[in-house]
């Protein structure tokens, strides 16, 4: 491997190429197409197709064309890695410029009332809340509150970021994680926009009997998120809610209060639970060992703890904590003993724990991870096909399912390339955009596109003959789609990301309203 190609990209000092002078070509016009659809064909801006297109040249095209110089020096394949990126924003935005049909004004909702109390009461509020508490109930199930990692969270700190990434990685065949997933990019934030909206026309109304439940409900909503231990998962909720309400505030100070009140809300939330991570605090109240035990996860996380060595970093979990969860795990598991590499430090001290850092360098440790990391992830697929081969079909995920030559790209791209604190569980995956043309060529990328047009359809579709608040929804949950679809496989994100539900209720919903009088 070609160590150059790990590094973090920066800007070369001799910036200009033919390659960078494409990019650069290619990329201003986008920006411009783009900023004309949002200024002049607003009915565009609510397409799938506009929203992914978006994302893609924030977070790709734009940076593929400041780092050109890094990329085209260190990648065998950067011409074909620079025509995946300018083809899916510019196949996106000239298909929504020739589908005008499928636009936001050809949206038929003058048969419906726009917004009343009639729509958060009924079965258009009783049908989300109750696949929710049902998938929430599947999962405690699967996973009792006290094995959760929100319940090492709130009672030991210190092992929370390890039981997260078991949670979240090391179940295998388990469904928990992929209803949380559900719960949280699809479910939960269809819950929250009618209890909220239930809240609001109660309130108005005076009638205070059951605002109790609906806060209570409301508060369990947005918390579940955190039931994985995993602080990123409340973005989706963060997003559909910021977008709703941004949408259905008549005056710009309110959108822009609502939208704002959110995302500071959300941000806070993010915050606490990074806090509380970091805190270090442990009590030993959360049974590691029953619970990995009971979770049928016990040679998977043996692995993980093994591979929790210097240089790699510890969670957050001392070296004496880790001896007490090796031995806690042996004595509920039938495994071997964990052989740890030899430590060269005090039995008691920390490793690896995060040094507290200053608010500039999260700032600037957001903005790597948003404007940075995308591209560089891409990049590093792109690298493994060229040293490695193409997988082909068995990097894709659907390999999963139908073969057992199935080829975990995002981890051993992890392993090869990321330079980082990395355990047994990293991995490190990037949009079905990229992955696609990478893995299988001018196939991939053409079946790249196809998937994205058919995502536009589907929704614009849903979209055109739904009623007004239905609209507003799927909007909502159209950009939790397309924030996933940048970072993960397409097949990810519609079945465990929960677009595929998320659709058949918006469609269950849209279907119930047009049968019933008392929506129109």
């Amino acid at each position: 491997m070609n160590n150059l190609l790990a590094l973090n990209f920066g800007v070369a000092e001799h910036w200009f190429s033919i390659y960078a002078t494409m990019n650069y070509m290619l990329t201003i016009p986008c920006i411009m197409g783009a900023a004309y659809f949002l200024f002049f064909e607003k009915q565009m801006v609510t397409r799938p197709s506009f929203i992914l297109a978006l994302l893609i040249i924030v977070l790709y095209q734009i940076p593929l064309a400041i780092f050109s110089p890094v990329i085209y020096q260190n990648l065998f394949s950067a011409i074909w890695f620079a025509i995946s990126i300018h083809t899916a924003v510019i196949s996106n935005l000239m298909w929504i410029y020739f589908t005008p049909k499928l636009n936001a004004d050809s949206i038929k909702t003058n048969t419906y009332v726009q917004y009343s109390a009639t729509y958060f009461r009924g079965f258009l509020f009783w049908f989300p809340s109750a696949i929710f508490f049902l998938f929430l109930g599947l999962y405690l199930y699967k996973i009792p509150f006290s094995c959760t990692a929100f319940y090492s969270l709130l009672m030991d700190q210190e092992i929370s970021l390890l039981v997260r990434e078991v949670l979240g990685k090391l179940l295998g065949a388990n469904y928990a994680p992929h209803i949380l997933n559900i719960m949280t990019s699809a479910i939960g934030p269809i819950l929250a926009f009618f209890l909220s909206g239930r809240i609001y026309y109660d309130f108005k109304e005076k009638e205070y009997i059951c605002l109790p439940l609906w806060v209570l409900m409301l508060v369990i909503v947005l918390v579940s998120p955190l039931l994985g231990g995993a602080k990123g998962s409340l973005v989706p909720m963060a997003v559909a809610l910021s977008v709703v309400s941004f949408i259905v505030a008549k005056k710009w100070k309110y959108k822009i209060l609502l939208a704002g009140g959110l995302f500071l809300l959300f941000a806070f939330m993010i915050l606490v639970v990074k806090v509380a991570q970091e805190s270090g605090s442990g009590n030993g109240r959360y049974q590691f060992g029953s619970c990995i035990a009971r979770l049928n996860a016990c040679s998977r996380t043996k692995v993980l703890l093994e591979s929790l060595r210097p240089p790699k970093a510890y969670y957050g979990v001392s070296r004496a904590r880790l001896n007490v969860l090796g031995e806690d795990l042996l004595s509920f598991c039938d495994i071997d003993n964990i052989k740890y590499t030899e430590i060269k430090d005090k039995g008691g001290t920390t490793l690896g724990m995060p040094i507290i850092a200053s608010l500039s360098e999260h700032v600037m440790g957001m903005l790597h991870r948003v404007f940075v990391s995308p591209i560089q992830v891409a990049y590093w697929h792109f690298l493994y096909v060229d040293e490695n081969g193409s997988p082909k079909l068995y990097g894709i995920t659907l390999a999963k399912l139908f073969s057992d030559n199935y080829v975990s790209v995002p981890a051993k791209v992890c392993e090869l390339y990321y330079l980082g604190d990395k355990t047994s569980a990293c991995t490190a995956p990037t949009s079905y955009l990229f992955t696609y043309p990478a893995y299988l060529g001018w196939f991939g990328l053409l079946f790249a596109c196809f998937l994205s047009l058919s995502f536009d359809i589907v929704f614009s579709l849903l979209i055109k003959y739904s009623p007004k608040p239905i609209v507003d929804l799927t909007l909502g949950i159209i950009t939790i789609a397309a924030v996933n679809f940048i970072a993960a496989d397409f097949v990810t994100v519609v079945v465990s990301h929960g677009v595929g539900v998320a659709f058949v209720m918006l469609l269950t919903m849209s279907w119930y309203c047009s049968l019933s009088n008392k929506y129109r």
